[in-house]
């Protein structure tokens, strides 16, 4: 399975939108501000949640995952 395949099986709920967006807002700060270790940790934390995340998904049996009973 490839990484963009695990990617897209994350539900596009507004609360991972969300927290993804402010992740990004994160990196971006810190990179205009010219703040290396601040951007670095702030990547790493978006990777690390996204990770967890797919994680927790992919946990769950299959039909789970795809909404149906």
């Amino acid at each position: 399975m490839r990484l963009n395949d695990l990617l897209s099986a994350i539900p596009m709920l507004d609360r991972n939108i969300e927290q993804a967006a402010e992740q990004h807002r994160a990196m971006v700060r810190a990179i205009l501000s010219g703040d290396d270790d601040a951007a670095r940790r702030a990547t790493e934390d978006h990777l690390a949640a996204t990770a967890a995340l797919l994680r927790g998904f992919l946990a769950y049996p299959p039909a789970a995952n795809s909404g149906m009973p």
